[in-house]
């Protein structure tokens, strides 16, 4: 029968490490049944978005579940790009000032083409915030 070998030696990245370090230590001193504190939750999904969930979620003992569920919180009900409203900005005036285009693409696929002609500025900060909240 073979032995297991480790399934890696690349040593743990520092910052899982001091994680690995502090849920222990949280775990040696809480009572049966407390839930994980959120600032620990907090640090494993930042951890999780770098490394990815299955690595973190190994590496510090936690849920693989749990942790995917708050790295992807919408997994569940993904967002159509139609879902997201079309605006038409008509500046009041037109002048041969500079041109610009800001393209946005949200991680689900939603896409958005802002195209500013002449000498007026869009509220650029209410547009791109009702791109990513998909609010109108």
């Amino acid at each position: 029968m073979k032995s297991k070998e480790p399934r890696s030696t690349l040593p743990v990245p520092v910052k899982i490490e001091e994680l690995r370090v502090r849920l222990h230590e949280w775990r040696q001193s809480r009572r049966q049944g407390t839930p994980i504190p959120p600032e620990i939750w907090a640090s494993a999904t930042r951890l999780a978005h770098k490394h990815g969930p299955a690595k973190v979620a190994r590496l510090l003992g936690l849920d693989y579940y749990a942790l995917r569920k708050r790295v992807e919180p919408n997994a569940e009900t993904p967002t159509r790009p139609s879902a997201f409203p079309f605006v038409e900005m008509i500046p009041p005036q037109w002048s041969s000032g500079c041109e610009c285009t800001v393209e946005l693409e949200h991680p689900k696929g939603a896409r958005m083409r802002i195209q500013v002609k002449g000498g007026t500025e869009p509220d650029l900060v209410a547009l791109t915030r009702s791109f990513w909240t998909g609010r109108r």
